[in-house]
């Protein structure tokens, strides 16, 4: 929580490349929804324009574009609701391809549509869309550079001398300004969802192997089943001799191994897709990966986790898609897991636990077979 305090404290600077790419997914999201918004918004101004082109003599001659534009909006508002693109590039595209499509809506509109008029249009435009998208700093200047001065070239060619001169003043200041709000929003934009992943991973991340954590897992594992086209596997590892590493090299030994086995786990299977689950648990899900090449991970796996002197028990399942029943995937992969664990202890005769079998079921019985006393 302390690395949240200051980062939120902290002066504005420049954003690095690596914290940018850190929140691409919740950028992503962002632009989506102010894409859908913003089309459809200006769907529904250009719609309006289009009536006032045929019933408000201000307006005549700018029914065309105002028809235009108003069906590249709507055409580009189906598209993100039906197609729902997740592609950072294509996001990155949509964005800028509708802003230039604004502000060439709004250029025409308020030069060779309006010779002798101000261009409130395309000033507005340069203030609200800083508003509105995240995008990296320095290609927006140069976009608001270049719209700005494809503005300035057409005020010369289409406005009168007197609007030309307002025009050009205006449009260098506005553009100005546009520049330094869009540094100013985009900076607090970010720096709010750098906060917002850092409080998630507080309460998602486990703090020792930095995988996602119990809580996350729960949140999560169920959705696993709707991703899969056409098949799923579940991994379920266990550490072994955990406990015994901790009582004879302590404390700082066993969490060795357990960084060691979760990062291992992690390369194998990712980060989006492992969990710590428990102590020495760690669970992990594969979508449409086929048997080989599943027993082909967990080659590597074992191997990774070997290298550095440390062992794990790990079992696998795999369901068909529509006979999934995530929780019995998850379970049948777990017990999989305590038949290698037994094996494991079968052929190392390590198991402690044998030793003490005797003593365990004395127990069992007892409590087993125990009254509780009336009050």
């Amino acid at each position: 929580m302390k690395s949240v305090s200051r980062r939120k404290g902290s002066a504005i600077s420049a954003l690095s490349e690596e914290e940018i790419n850190r929140i691409e997914p919740d950028v992503i999201r962002e632009n989506q929804e102010s894409l859908i918004l913003v089309s459809s918004g200006a769907a529904i101004v250009y719609a309006v324009l289009l009536i006032f082109a045929f019933t408000t003599p201000a307006f005549y001659g700018s029914g065309t574009l105002s028809g235009i534009m108003m069906i590249l909006m709507i055409s580009m508002f189906l598209y993100l609701r039906i197609r729902k693109p997740e592609q950072p590039k294509t996001i990155q595209f949509l964005s800028y391809f509708l802003i230039l499509a604004l502000c060439g809506s709004a250029i025409i509109r308020g030069t060779y549509l309006s010779q002798s008029s101000t261009a409130g249009s395309f000033f507005g435009v340069l203030l609200g869309i800083p508003m509105f998208f995240i995008n990296r700093p320095q290609k927006f200047r140069w976009l608001i550079c270049t719209v700005t001065a494809v503005f300035l070239i057409m005020a010369i060619r289409f406005d009168s001398a007197e609007y030309a001169v307002i025009d050009g003043f205006s449009a260098i200041v506005f553009g100005m300004l546009s520049i330094v709000l869009n540094d100013r929003m985009n900076h607090m934009k970010i720096q709010g969802l750098l906060y917002q992943k850092e409080l998630s991973d507080v309460s998602q991340r486990d703090v020792l192997t930095g995988l996602k954590n119990r809580n996350c897992y729960d949140q999560s594992y169920f959705r696993y089943a709707d991703q899969c086209q056409n098949q799923l596997a579940c991994i379920y590892l266990d550490a072994n001799g955990l406990h015994e590493l901790n009582d004879t090299k302590g404390h700082e030994a066993g969490d060795e191994m357990l960084i060691t086995v979760g990062g291992a786990m992690r390369d194998v299977f990712g980060d989006a897709d492992t969990y710590r689950i428990g102590g020495d648990e760690f669970a992990a899900f594969a979508a449409d990966i086929s048997e080989e090449e599943l027993q082909t991970k967990i080659r590597i796996l074992r191997s990774k986790i070997s290298d550095q002197s440390f062992s794990a028990s790990i079992g696998t399942d795999i369901q068909k898609k529509e006979e999934m029943d995530i929780n019995l995937l998850i379970r049948n992969a777990e017990q999989h897991m305590y038949d290698d664990k037994r094996r494991y202890y079968e052929t190392s005769g390590k198991d402690r636990r044998r030793d003490n079998s005797d003593e365990l079921e004395e127990m069992i019985r007892i409590v087993n077979h125990s009254e509780i006393p009336e009050a």
